[in-house]
C-alpha cells in the first residue's frame, strides 16, 4: 500500500514541477494600448494574472505530494 502512495506522491511532485517551470517560462505580451498610451502597471498586472494560476496549481500539487509522502511513511512505520 505504501508503494502506491509513494508513486502518487512522485506523480504530484512531478506535476508540480511541470507547472512551476511552465509559470516561469510565461512570456509577457505587449501591454494593451489605453487610448494611445500604456498604463505603467500593465506589464505587472499581466504577469501576475498569467503566473498566479500556474503557481497556485503547483503549490496545491506540492502540498498533496508532501501529504502523500507523509502518509506513505506512516504506513511503512506503523503497518509493516
Amino acid at each position: 500500500m505504501s508503494e502506491g502512495i509513494t508513486l502518487v506522491s512522485i506523480l504530484f511532485a512531478g506535476l508540480a514541477s511541470v507547472f512551476w517551470i511552465w509559470s516561469a517560462s510565461i512570456k509577457v505580451p505587449h501591454p494593451i494600448s489605453y487610448y494611445g498610451t500604456t498604463p505603467k502597471d500593465a506589464p505587472e498586472i499581466l504577469v501576475a494574472a498569467q503566473v498566479r494560476s500556474k503557481n497556485q496549481i503547483a503549490a496545491v500539487l506540492t502540498g498533496l505530494a508532501t501529504f502523500t509522502q507523509a502518509l506513505s511513511q506512516i504506513f511503512q512505520t506503523f503497518f509493516t
